[in-house]
């Protein structure tokens, strides 16, 4: 932690504020749990307000895997679905904390690193309205030990990357809206749950 940013949090006179990157192929994202924009390493940090969080977050002293999972909840349900045709699995993620000044609002000083990893499969709700996101994280350390996240999951843009021009998946992200009849009952999308989508080193999965 910064000498700035350690003598705010002991004078008591800060909130806290967790900023997070995540590069993406098509992109990289820069988010904040707070509200507004917030500008600093040369990047503008967007808020996602009290819809974004860490769940699970892990410490500890011995070498391990230790992870954490990012949630950004209602959400849009036409962004889900773009979601679900991003290869978002074994990307590097860094999650920073950042201090606000209780009076003015702003950053104290540049947020200090306090988790560097991967991303793991992806855990997508999808509902009628909104959905919600939730994205299993571990630290590099996961991969020295044998654990890497899988590098891909079953989508367009993954199959585009292996395949140029292979269409077989051109469509597979429309399944997660679509309720069609099937022997005479409705059947639609239900995503598996994280521990099926890591224990079975695919994700995500169709199940009816």
């Amino acid at each position: 932690m910064s000498a700035t940013n350690a003598a705010a949090c002991i004078a008591q006179t800060v909130v806290p504020v967790t900023f997070v990157k995540l590069e993406l192929d098509s992109g990289t994202l820069y988010m904040h749990d707070s509200i507004g924009t917030y500008t600093w390493g040369s990047q503008n940090w967007q808020g996602v307000g009290d819809f974004g969080g860490l769940l699970g977050w892990e410490e500890g002293n011995e070498v391990s895997a230790y992870g954490f999972e990012l949630s950004v909840s209602h959400i849009d349900s036409t962004l889900a679905s773009e979601a679900l045709a991003e290869t978002v699995a074994n990307r590097p993620v860094t999650v920073y904390q950042g201090f606000l000044d209780v009076q003015g609002g702003d950053l104290v000083d540049d947020p200090d690193v306090l988790f560097a990893g991967r991303t793991d499969a992806p855990l997508i709700r999808v509902g009628a309205k909104e959905s919600a996101i939730r994205l299993a994280c571990e630290t590099d350390v996961a991969r020295v030990l044998g654990r890497q996240p899988v590098a891909a999951v079953y989508s367009h843009a993954t199959q585009q990357a292996l395949y140029s021009g292979d269409l077989a998946f051109e469509y597979l992200e429309r399944i997660a809206t679509v309720v069609v009849k099937w022997g005479g009952r409705p059947v639609s999308y239900r995503p598996p749950t994280l521990a099926q989508q890591i224990g079975n080193s695919i994700a995500p999965r169709f199940t009816f």
